[in-house]
């Protein structure tokens, strides 16, 4: 923003990695040398004044369970309504991509589910029954936030258990190498890649 106008970001710090996203916002800002105030967001009025809300990867359920219980949920979705005229941004990583879709599937249980609904909406846990496979089956289902419109399939590339850490070889063209691979082009530099279970974009609703 210009005209000597502070950036305002707020980071939902209920749980997560919030402090790794607040130092790395703090570390653009001295980069870039400009002027951003981060808040760390754990009631409706930490919202007042933020130009931007991050919500931060970490478990989807255990933030959706303290957002509503705090009225946390109905408060960002009304500070989002508004960003229409405000220019408001709102980002979510790993876990805060599922609470912000619109519709999230289950890949375990191959249904549609949204952990801890609001009252009144869904199941008592925010599942819907169908098949336990590992095809997916859109189910419609109330959802946390809503504010993308999006299908996000929870644990896309598997569970905690194909969770794995290993070498990623970057060539001169900038493709990742992989295997044998990287023994037949120039390799410019390399680096510890950690994968872990995250959810993947299905398709645009």
């Amino acid at each position: 923003m210009s005209g000597g106008v502070i950036v305002r970001v707020g980071i939902l710090a209920v749980q997560g990695d919030f402090a790794e996203h607040e130092e790395s916002f703090r570390a653009a800002a001295r980069a870039e040398n400009s002027e951003v105030a981060v808040v760390r967001v754990r009631l409706p009025a930490d919202l007042t004044g933020l130009h931007g809300l991050v919500l931060p990867g970490g478990e989807s359920t255990v933030m959706a369970r303290f957002m509503r219980s705090h009225g946390l949920a109905q408060s960002v979705r009304d500070w989002m309504r508004a960003s229409v005229d405000h220019r408001r941004q709102i980002w979510g990583t790993c876990a805060g991509l599922i609470l912000l879709a619109d519709k999230v599937i289950d890949k375990r249980l191959g249904t549609g589910h949204v952990p801890d609904t609001e009252p009144g909406q869904g199941s008592r846990h925010g599942i819907e029954t169908g098949q336990t496979n590992d095809t997916y089956r859109d189910v419609d289902a109330p959802q946390l936030l809503g504010c993308l419109s999006i299908s996000v399939v929870r644990n896309s590339y598997g569970g905690q258990r194909d969770s794995f850490e290993s070498d990623v070889f970057i060539s001169s063209n900038g493709n990742a190498l992989h295997g044998d691979n990287k023994q037949t082009k120039v390799v410019v530099t390399s680096c510890r890649g950690i994968f872990i279970r995250a959810p993947g974009i299905k398709s645009f609703n």
